[in-house]
């Protein structure tokens, strides 16, 4: 089925993902930046989501906070999305069915 390789093409590319970003060498055999990265990361703020996140350790309460910018134009939602272009279903047809909601909330899941 069509629709079950398209959710895992995105679960394939999410992983794909964090096995990059946590392969930079900041993150070699260090548990400690690699929580510390995916606790901000994937935070309310953080760069899994947003394309300008928020500074790491800075609460949206402390007086030197900056919102963050651009919800769901994070790299990461990017990259994986760029598998429904890329590789469309099958016998589909361009016709415009609005806003693909369903594939930014299966990315955000991924990230």
């Amino acid at each position: 089925d069509r629709l079950v390789e398209k959710q895992s093409d995105f679960g394939t590319r999410a992983l794909h993902i964090v096995e990059r970003v946590f392969k930079q060498t900041e993150f070699k055999d260090n548990l400690s930046a690699i929580s510390m990265y995916a606790k901000w990361a994937t935070g309310r703020d953080g760069p899994a989501l947003w394309r300008v996140p928020s500074p790491q350790r800075v609460s949206h309460r402390d007086y030197d906070y900056v919102a963050p910018k651009d919800l769901f134009e994070s790299q990461y939602m990017i990259d994986i999305l760029t598998c429904l272009i890329k590789r469309p279903i099958e016998g589909s047809q361009l016709v415009e069915y609005g806003h693909p909601k369903g594939a930014v909330a299966l990315a955000a899941a991924g990230v």
